[in-house]
């Protein structure tokens, strides 16, 4: 008797604004809703003899490019161990997730059965996704597409485009090399390196980065609760450069910790100082330092781009100025909590905490913190920024899954196994969320803004749209307590 578990999706490629969608689509495979993708090639159900079987043997079929231990890795079990028949499936599930959101694969299937002396042979069947590409780049310069809208009238000028070209899965232990060249309203040069395991125990991770940026706009003070610039017409006013190494350890399969060293370099012209002479604090047109950076993770989401159960934390301490260079001396306190609940009859609730406190109170306005990105965001206010040296933001969502349906498209299913159809997933939700900046005089603030210092509230009525995993497309519409326009927005990424 033979019981499968599987999971397939196509992942879609999407950053902070938009991207060439046709180009992502031809390098992808889409997903299935997790929900409806158990099946079993019979009716017939395995019955155990006892309360734990013994693995007899793994075998992994498909990772023609992927080393072993790197799936391995992500299994709680090995061959020889004994583990419980209670709840088999639901045991069997949870793994073959943790082997899916290495992001390694386009599908992921379990099968067992059980051989003559009663213990079970485990067979994961995987389709590996192509690992390298370039991809174009058309993005919006912005916070997200509402502002780009709204506050710039859909300039085109403020359009990042270049390319990126990324090898994953490289020598086939899923490290990665990228090079991002990108031009337009920013210059952008960046590389970077990430080797997943570094030891033979497989919890030692490395991460390296290097980068050059050039600005020809500069947001430089908040007025009105809204970004003001100055725009250079003769070249760039800001040049930031830098490097980082970073040391991380997996010590248990959720449980993620790292260490990153970082150095910044960043220069403005005498505009920018003569505007904002706190922007790098004094009146300085360039500062350099050293920050030491460390972060804690636990990720128990059942599936990371659109989590439906579990919970996700991230704690970081960041200290800038190490004492090589006098330029700046800050510390920071980041927190990241979200837990997701699944309320049964297609009903789930989700709700999130972010903070961030900083000191001293007097920071200079690039290392300010801004409440209205992405997490620390209070929905109602998605037009709007407030800067502060310490922020927290309150998100509740309660939602219903509305329709879950497919879309066959008629292709030949041995030739495009993956695009004969689409999967697609509709929530209708409601939301509420509270937050709060503290700031002082040095932010050169505007008396026109109404948000620093005060409470803020806001929510709404909206809808997800769950098509390929990591892609999201979500339609609000949000007001406030302060009375700002709210209105709808439009967003490519899950709300907590």
């Amino acid at each position: 008797m033979l019981e499968r578990i599987s999971l397939s999706y196509i992942t879609f490629c999407r950053g902070g604004g938009i991207i060439l969608l046709i180009f992502c689509l031809s390098l992808s495979s889409f997903a299935q809703d997790e929900n409806n993708t158990l099946s079993s090639d019979s009716t017939a159900q395995i019955h155990f003899e006892g309360d734990s079987i013994s693995i007899a043997s793994i075998t992994l079929n498909g990772n023609n490019i992927t080393k072993n231990h790197i799936i391995l890795r992500e299994l709680s079990f090995k061959k020889g161990d004994e583990i419980s028949t209670e709840d088999l499936n639901e045991f069997l599930k949870k793994e073959r997730n943790k082997v899916f959101n290495t992001n390694l694969f386009e599908s992921v299937e379990f099968d067992y059965k059980l051989n003559e002396r009663n213990e079970l042979e485990l067979t994961v069947d995987m389709v590996e996704r192509w690992y390298i590409w370039p991809i174009p780049i058309l993005e919006i310069a912005d916070r997200n597409f509402n502002e780009w809208i709204n506050n710039r009238g859909a300039d085109f000028s403020r359009i990042y485009y270049g390319i990126q070209f990324k090898q994953r899965n490289f020598r086939g232990r899923n490290e990665n090399l990228q090079l991002l060249l990108r031009g337009g309203f920013a210059e952008l040069y960046r590389i970077s390196y990430d080797a997943p395991y570094i030891n033979k125990k497989q919890k030692t991770s490395l991460h390296i980065d290097a980068f050059y940026r050039e600005d020809p706009n500069v947001a430089y003070k908040v007025e009105d609760d809204r970004f003001v610039e100055i725009n250079s017409t003769e070249g760039p006013i800001k040049w930031t450069w830098g490097a980082s190494v970073g040391i991380g350890r997996r010590a248990k399969f959720f449980d993620y910790h790292r260490l990153v060293l970082s150095y910044r370099n960043i220069t403005v012209a005498d505009t920018v100082t003569t505007l904002n002479p706190n922007y790098l604090a004094d009146g300085k047109n360039q500062i350099q330092y050293l920050s030491l950076t460390y972060r804690y993770r636990r990720d128990m989401r059942n599936i990371a781009s659109y989590p439906l159960s579990g919970s996700f934390l991230e704690v970081s301490l960041t200290k800038e100025g190490l004492g090589v260079f006098n330029d700046i001396n800050t510390a920071s306190f980041d927190l990241d909590y979200s837990k997701y609940f699944d309320l049964g009859n297609n009903f789930y609730h989700a709700s999130g905490i972010s903070a961030k406190v900083s000191t001293p109170n007097d920071l200079p306005y690039e290392n300010s913190k801004t409440l209205g990105y992405s997490n620390n965001m209070v929905r109602g206010y998605d037009k709007y920024v407030s800067l502060g040296n310490s922020i927290g933001v309150l998100k509740n969502t309660l939602k219903y899954k509305l329709i879950s349906t497919k879309i066959n498209i008629n292709l030949d299913k041995k030739k495009f196994k993956y695009f004969s159809s689409i999967p697609i997933d509709i929530y209708i939700k409601t939301y509420a969320d509270v937050g709060y900046s503290s700031q002082n005089d040095s932010f050169n603030s505007s008396e026109l803004n109404e948000l620093p210092n005060t409470f803020l509230g806001g929510g709404g009525l909206g809808l997800d749209i769950v098509t390929f995993y990591s892609t999201v497309l979500r339609l609000e519409y949000s007001e406030n307590v302060h009375e700002k326009k709210g209105g709808f927005f439009f967003y490519l990424s899950a709300d907590i």
